[in-house]
């Protein structure tokens, strides 16, 4: 089963373990490597984290990896152990129809890196629509990556009921 929840302090550990895998962050746009034990601390209790904004995935009870809206745009990642099942999709789809239900109707933002197509499916199938491309940044790569941009309108947030089983 795949839920969504707030961060606990339990989850440092796990994140960190996550974080550490090189292969994880390099899809991430603002997460150094190597992993720092300071700095992913601090992103499990940014104000964000704390008003329910950014959240844990779980499968099964175990810390998968993270789901967030910040400044309009979605963003997540999963410790490579969860790739290839499903989790994304689910995690996403139940983040957005949780997002319609507390803030209503909104045009979302995210971006795929374009050596991550698994990603940019996830996006698409839940309705994003591709609308631009740019040199995207990760703090864990040395040298930019083309970066896919991606927008949902609102209305296709209505309804959305996805849920996270």
């Amino acid at each position: 089963m795949i839920a969504l929840r707030n961060f606990r302090p339990d989850d440092f550990a796990p994140m960190l373990d996550i974080v550490a895998d090189y292969r994880v962050v390099e899809m991430v746009g603002s997460w150094p490597w190597p992993a720092q034990p300071a700095f992913t601390k601090m992103r499990l209790t940014t104000p964000e984290a704390q008003a329910g904004k950014v959240q844990a995935i779980c499968v099964n009870g175990v810390l998968a990896g993270t789901i967030g809206l910040v400044r309009g745009e979605i963003g997540y990642f999963l410790g490579r152990r969860f790739w290839g099942q499903g989790v994304a999709s689910k995690a996403v789809a139940g983040f957005l129809a949780e997002l319609h239900a507390r803030f209503g109707p909104q045009v979302l933002l995210a971006g795929a890196y374009a050596d991550n197509p698994a990603s940019a499916r996830v996006l698409e199938k839940l309705g994003f629509i591709k609308f631009g491309e740019i040199d995207g940044k990760s703090d864990a790569r040395l040298e930019p990556r083309r970066m896919l941009q991606y927008r949902r309108q609102a209305a296709l947030c209505m309804g959305q009921g996805a849920g996270t089983q």
